[in-house]
């Protein structure tokens, strides 16, 4: 479950956002600016809320008044950019491996994702030698969107709807995050 009760003011804008999701696919629609990104940023570890509290399954990711702030790459969060970060010197296969042994996930592991269910259900195997300066844009957003979360994340944030005119999303998909799709 995620349990978001935030809040960031940025200039004159005062962006909050209060909600509990189960496990699944959240989503947060909004008009261009309403701070949709911010959010998603804020769930990430990225952007520092100036008040409240994020937990993911029980745990807690920030809470202002406790002086909780988990760094990013302790929040167990992968996040897709808006745009493909994908490191160019590696091949497909060594940008989908890249969070694998941080994370204790290679086979697969406790809460990780196998890497040939992950190629599987994206359809990435003809791409796996290849170097993202060869892909195209839709085949390099497929790749990015796992090559962060394959380490075995509790949850997903995508910002890459944020490009999108007047949404954003913020996905937890255990189905995906297990290679069930």
């Amino acid at each position: 479950m995620l349990e978001v009760d935030v809040s960031k003011r940025l200039g004159d804008v005062e962006i909050a956002a209060t909600f509990t999701s189960p496990a699944g696919i959240t989503a947060l629609f909004g008009r261009s600016g309403a701070g949709k990104t911010s959010v998603v940023n804020m769930l990430a570890g990225l952007l520092r809320p100036d008040r409240g509290r994020i937990c993911l399954d029980g745990r807690v990711l920030f809470d202002a008044d406790a002086g909780i702030d988990l760094p990013p790459e302790r929040r167990r969060l992968g996040y897709v950019f808006q745009d493909a970060r994908l490191f160019p010197h590696m091949s497909v296969a060594g940008n989908l491996r890249y969070g694998m042994p941080r994370h204790g996930a290679v086979g697969g592991g406790r809460n990780g994702v196998e890497f040939d269910a992950v190629v599987e259900v994206l359809g990435l195997a003809p791409l796996l030698p290849r170097r993202p300066g060869t892909l195209s844009g839709g085949e390099r957003q497929r790749v990015g969107h796992r090559s962060g979360p394959a380490g075995g994340p509790g949850a997903a944030v995508d910002g890459r709807a944020a490009s999108q005119p007047g949404h954003a999303a913020a996905t937890r998909d255990p189905a995906l995050r297990r290679g069930h799709a």
